[in-house]
């Protein structure tokens, strides 16, 4: 009786655009919940420890986030009232004081996760314009450039996107972002998996994606970072590249290749300069 009345309200809301907690509409599906869980975990810097640690996060933090996947909703997994927030699910299950220790512990690691990521994008963007730099003026060139106005900016365009709204129904920026890999942030993603799971559409049940999900993004994390911290390290030993992406050879040699190839092409020989204030200019080729 108590499962036809839930779905009763359930459907009442679902016609109005809104879900059976009066809230808007989920529109979340289990790939949108794979790109979260694999933007979260892959996106700083490289590991630095060997595969049977790896193994081991990786099938810890798919246990614990199967437990927490059934938290969501209480007192029953699948028809009770939903937990929007981590704080919400510490609040049903144990209350008081606990709460608040939890807030503090969750907005920490949030706080530091972001500093990391802003230190580690500044990073990937001063390697870039170094690349430019090398490639224009040779390896000999020192090409010394600062972090802190990268700091500065990339901290400033994320003060911009915090803004806004419904931010979570963007899911092609995680699945763009997914493209990039210590394992102090590997397998973080249980610190907002509720957040994520609250995107997820009322039905199928959303413990069950959740953890289809989870079982997927993990997966697929462990065998990046498996790739390119255990076989990379394998192949080059202490001289594995601080940075995957730009350490590829590969990308020289398609360079390398086409320009023999076709000379004359203004698409892969121009470079054009963008000049950015208090900054120095900034080399572009279309085809790099």
């Amino acid at each position: 009786m108590e499962h036809t009345h839930h779905e009763v309200i359930e459907k009442e809301y679902i016609g109005k655009n809104l879900d059976d907690d009066g809230r808007g509409e989920r529109t979340g599906t289990m790939i949108t919940a794979v790109a979260h869980i694999i933007t979260v975990v892959i996106g700083s810097g490289v590991l630095s420890t060997g595969p049977a640690a790896l193994m081991v996060f990786s099938v810890i933090t798919y246990f614990t986030s199967t437990l927490l996947a059934d938290c969501y909703r209480s007192p029953d997994p699948i028809t009770g009232k939903r937990n929007s927030t981590y704080m919400d699910v510490v609040r049903a299950n144990l209350g008081g004081m606990k709460v608040k220790l939890c807030g503090l512990a969750q907005y920490g690691i949030i706080i530091g996760g972001t500093i990391g990521f802003t230190i580690t994008a500044s990073i990937s963007m001063v390697a870039v314009i170094r690349s430019n730099c090398f490639h224009k003026n040779g390896h000999q060139v020192q090409c010394h450039i600062s972090n802190y106005p990268f700091i500065i900016t990339f901290a400033c365009i994320e003060i911009v996107l915090s803004q806004i709204p419904n931010f979570h129904k963007l899911s092609w920026l995680s699945i763009l972002a997914a493209a990039l890999g210590n394992i102090a942030f590997a397998y973080s993603f249980s610190a907002v998996l509720i957040e994520i799971q609250d995107t997820l559409k009322s039905s199928p049940p959303q413990n069950k994606v959740m953890k289809k999900a989870s079982l997927i993004g993990v997966s697929t994390t462990t065998l990046f970072y498996m790739l390119c911290g255990c076989f990379g390290y394998a192949a080059f030993g202490n001289d594995a590249p601080r940075n995957f992406l730009t350490g590829q050879p590969i990308f020289g040699f398609v360079e390398d290749l086409c320009a023999q190839r076709w000379p004359e092409n203004g698409f892969i020989k121009n470079e054009y300069v963008i000049k950015i204030p208090f900054l120095e200019p900034y080399y572009i080729n279309f085809f790099r």
